[in-house]
């Protein structure tokens, strides 16, 4: 679920959580028409304000899930914002296709994993599944760590920008990472952010 102030499009932000989760799964979803009658999911969502979601299987087009904004009774029913967002997926089909996905396993490591967030501030109309792909494989510029990615929040300023808080867990296969290796680490990601056009706030 996604809100945002009154007035602010809160469809097109959880549109960006999923194509986020859909490219980390490594799934090709389409976005259509809202359809209340053909949807077997949910009829919470405000048909003019939503989309189904729609995968393609042996030619023949499966329907995933629902995305867009509830209606005015759910959100009242929920105690939510008034512009409030999110999505519904059929679990079952979403399982089966990731099974034929190439989603990598990750193998296990005995040794710590650390967290470090930074916040990137870009061009509004900047999408969010953009600015992550920068990062898609940060793990293979360095030897023996894996680096997995996660989003914390969106906040739309005043002048035309946004600032994008992203969230790196570190996990070392070889030893565990002392302070300066890990700094080390961060500060590549953050001139990786600034090459692609970000500022690091």
């Amino acid at each position: 679920v996604y809100a945002k102030n009154k007035g602010e499009n809160a469809f097109y932000e959880a549109k960006n959580y999923a194509e986020f989760l859909f490219k980390k799964l490594g799934l090709n979803v389409e976005f259509v028409k809202f359809e209340t009658e053909k949807s077997p999911l949910s009829t919470e969502f405000e048909p003019k304000r939503s989309a189904l979601m729609r995968i393609s299987k042996n030619g023949k087009k499966i329907i995933l899930g629902v995305i867009g904004e509830f209606r005015k009774s759910v959100q009242k029913a929920l105690k939510l914002p008034e512009s409030t967002a999110g999505f519904e997926l059929n679990l079952q089909i979403l399982l089966e296709n990731i099974e034929n996905s190439n989603v990598k396993i990750r193998d296990f490591s005995k040794f710590q994993s650390v967290e470090r967030d930074i916040s990137i501030n870009v061009e509004e109309n900047r999408k969010f599944a953009e600015i992550f792909s920068i990062f898609e494989n940060i793990s293979d510029e360095f030897s023996k760590i894996d680096i997995e990615t996660s989003p914390i929040d969106i906040f739309n300023n005043c002048d035309g920008s946004k600032n994008i808080s992203i969230r790196f867990k570190i996990t070392p296969f070889e030893k565990t990472l002392n302070g300066e290796e890990i700094r080390e680490i961060m500060q590549k990601i953050e001139e990786k952010a600034i090459k692609n056009g970000g500022k690091i706030i």
